[in-house]
């Protein structure tokens, strides 16, 4: 019940912080040149484990799964929603400098 809060809590911050375009408007990096394109254009369940630059990234790309069943308008939504996802699990993944 607290993660969920927590990742709920943390979404809205993410998503408020961006007021130049709107975050639920933006694919960033990877997420569209790669892991969508990649969802889109083949087997999107075999893309998640894909290596891209040497790594495999499970979350960005079954983000990427879920956004290629949806319709295209909703991928930057879906995309969105992996951050604090990753930052509940793991809070050293946050851009702020601390631990």
């Amino acid at each position: 019940m607290l993660a969920s809060a927590l990742v709920a809590l943390v979404a809205g911050l993410l998503l408020a912080r961006q007021a130049a375009a709107s975050a639920w408007d933006t694919i960033w990096a990877e997420d569209g040149f790669a892991f969508l394109s990649d969802a889109v254009s083949g087997n999107a369940l075999a893309a998640v484990v894909e290596p891209h630059g040497g790594y495999i990234h499970p979350l960005p790309r079954a983000a990427a799964a879920v956004a290629a069943v949806l319709p295209l308008d909703r991928a930057a939504l879906v995309f969105q929603q992996k951050g604090p996802t990753m930052w509940v699990r793991n809070p050293s993944c946050s851009n702020s400098g601390t631990s």
